[in-house]
């Protein structure tokens, strides 16, 4: 642990004194600043980009909630420590979703704050690893439910973990409330995105490689929790946390985020190197990709960032590969013919269509998509700000 910033947050003057003492006491931390107040915290945050925020949750907690979010989106790379007198369900609720990492009951306890603090050393040690790494990261997302994104992204990640010299290769399958990459590959994952949370500071990359299963394809598959009642478990920090693991560990992941836009959806984006937008040639499907091809330029990415991949294409369709280009005003990257007998056979067997089917159409295709991932034209590696520039600055409530 070297060089940890820490911001303390707190009402209390002596226990604010406590807490920094305690903390310039520990080896490679420092308290760079102290508030009585969320907005005095927003202040010395804006000034001293901390790595650790100590933040009290009074009663009412919206003024700290709120400098929470505003954390969450301007600096994401913080930990937020919520304390407070009583912790009851409701106010973990409302801190987690908000954006804080843990809740300490008052009065602190001195081994729990060293706890924390070493458990954000570890953090920051592996923000440094992923600054460093050179994994790239494949986003795969639909403009509707039902149109072969998870068929997409798995057939492109079994063809590229297949491919001599590419690596350990891992699909994350980021649509967790209907994801579905398990059935696709006919896996029956002993752990999954849930399970890894409670052990993500600890896992390196070779721990994560041990504990993902691995498709006879030789990928890896992390699996999104498996029932509903987990997904509040789960917020944006944690997320961008495990997939910042992923691209220390791999030297490419592909991420199946399903279909929409959210919170989420966009940190994944941020951190893609490539976004498959997929697609079909019919008129509501097209005005959904144009939506969505809109918002993707609002947040500032590229057109060779973001690829269009038309799936279930038909020959002498009334909407043709030129119609679309002409309502996207940009071609269409890649097309997938239909072969839904094909596609719904894989599903149901758990076999990938690129390896059942290899002599089809379809599968050639996807082969195609898979090897073009391999030497990117352009890449960046590095967030760009999206979701900040798509909802704009937010401050402490």
């Amino acid at each position: 642990m070297s060089n940890l910033k820490v911001l303390i947050v707190e009402s209390d003057n002596r226990l604010r004194q406590s807490i920094a003492g305690q903390i310039e006491a520990l080896s490679g931390a420092e308290a760079v600043g102290q508030a009585p107040d969320a907005s005095a915290g927003q202040r010395l945050a804006a000034q001293h980009r901390p790595d650790v925020v100590i933040l009290e949750l009074p009663e009412p907690p919206d003024a700290s909630l709120g400098f929470t979010e505003w954390l969450r989106v301007e600096q994401p790379e913080a930990m937020v420590i919520g304390t407070a007198t009583a912790i009851r369900p409701e106010l973990m609720r409302r801190a987690m979703r908000a954006g804080a990492q843990d809740l300490l009951p008052r009065p602190i306890d001195a081994g729990q704050l060293k706890l924390v603090i070493e458990h954000a050393g570890q953090r920051k040690a592996q923000r440094v690893r992923v600054s460093e790494s050179k994994g790239q990261v494949v986003a795969v997302a639909g403009v509707g439910g039902g149109i072969g994104t998870t068929t997409i992204a798995t057939n492109v990640a079994v063809t590229i973990a297949g491919t001599e010299g590419v690596g350990p290769v891992v699909l994350a399958d980021f649509d967790l409330e209907m994801g579905s990459v398990p059935c696709f590959l006919d896996i029956q994952p002993a752990r999954t995105f849930r399970d890894l949370q409670s052990d993500l500071d600890l896992a390196g990359p070779e721990g994560l490689r041990q504990f993902l299963p691995r498709h006879s394809s030789g990928l890896y598959v992390l699996a999104g929790p498996q029932r509903i009642e987990d997904l509040d478990a789960v917020t944006t920090a944690e997320l961008v946390r495990v997939l910042d693991l992923c691209r220390v560990s791999f030297p490419l992941v592909v991420v199946d985020t399903g279909h929409g836009f959210d919170e989420r959806t966009v940190e994944v984006f941020d951190r893609a190197d490539r976004i498959l937008l997929v697609t079909q040639l019919n008129v509501a499907l097209l005005r959904s990709a144009r939506r969505a091809l809109d918002t993707l330029n609002r947040l500032g990415y590229s057109d060779e960032k973001v690829k269009v991949v038309a799936n279930r294409v038909l020959k002498g369709t009334r909407i043709s590969l030129e119609d679309a280009r002409k309502s996207l005003e940009r071609p269409v990257a890649f097309s997938i013919p239909n072969d839904y007998p094909a596609a719904i056979a894989a599903i149901d067997s758990g076999v990938p269509v690129v390896s059942a089917k290899r002599s089809s159409r379809t599968a050639s295709s996807l082969r195609a998509i898979g090897r073009s991932l391999l030497s990117p034209e352009s890449t960046n590696g590095k967030p760009s700000g999206g979701l900040k520039r798509l909802l704009g600055p937010r401050g402490a409530k």
